[in-house]
């Protein structure tokens, strides 16, 4: 395993001697994780929200559907994979509407599709559109992982057909130390590298470094962050399986086949 303590000074401004977080964390840990698939939305396919520590995103996905409204540039021969994100005025903890043409906004929602595009079975779509609506709630560090991971569930509770998961985590550098799914407070006193692993494919499907930091820390970041997203692949997976599981016993009972985590 990478070695996550580079260097003493100013470790324990964010470590207790003990090895702790603030939030009773050690280095190597993800916050909590609490998911739920098949959130009420009437209107959306398929549904699910994330919280990763303080972090809340709502996903919904519409589709595959229609294209003809869209002013995308469509493919006769697969589905495109389309993106849109909102945030709550009050997400940051301050009044600040942000609407879909916001920078911050449209650049995370180009990274998911980037994500997702090569990763869904587009080609058992063709000349469709697939729309990942992502609603943000509250931000406190890891926004581009919560938004990946959620819709990564929305995706499977739509029943869209994916070679994969998408788990994203972060590790952030902070004053010589790596810290693993960095909170707003973690990440804003060092640079974060954002990773998203495919886990059945073991493959890195996406790297995002916030801050130039020295070449030889990234293997060791590199090999966190997958550590943390097979964390994550744990627990989403294991999310799926017990709403499958409930879905199931629902239907045997002949009860409704809606259940929440």
């Amino acid at each position: 395993m990478a070695s996550i303590s580079t260097s003493r000074p100013g470790r324990h401004e964010f470590l207790s001697p003990e090895g702790l977080r603030a939030d009773g964390r050690r280095q190597a840990e993800i916050r909590r994780l609490a998911c739920s698939l098949d959130t009420v939305d009437g209107s959306a396919d398929g549904a699910a929200s994330v919280a990763q520590g303080n972090t809340r995103v709502a996903a919904y996905v519409h589709g595959p559907q229609d294209a003809s409204g869209s002013n995308r540039k469509m493919a006769h021969d697969r589905a495109v994979v389309v993106c849109e994100i909102s945030m709550v005025p009050f997400a940051l903890g301050e009044w600040k509407p942000r609407g879909h043409s916001d920078r911050m906004l449209a650049e995370l929602a180009a990274m998911v599709e980037s994500v997702f595009e090569p990763l869904v079975l587009t080609h058992l779509y063709p000349g469709s559109q697939i729309l990942i609506q992502l609603r943000v709630m509250q931000v406190d560090g890891g926004l581009r992982c919560v938004c990946i991971n959620a819709a990564t569930l929305a995706l499977i509770d739509a029943g869209i057909a994916m070679r994969d998961y998408a788990c994203t985590c972060t590790v952030g550098h902070v004053q010589g130390t790596l810290l693993l799914d960095v909170s707003a407070v973690e990440d804003g006193a060092g640079a974060e590298l954002t990773v998203t692993y495919l886990p059945k494919m073991g493959r890195v499907a996406l790297t995002h470094l916030s801050a130039a930091i020295p070449a030889v820390m990234l293997d060791g970041m590199l090999e966190l962050a997958i550590g943390g997203c097979k964390q994550v692949y744990d627990a989403l997976d294991g999310h799926v399986r017990e709403h499958m599981w409930q879905m199931a016993s629902g239907h045997r009972g002949g009860q409704g086949g809606t259940s929440a985590l």
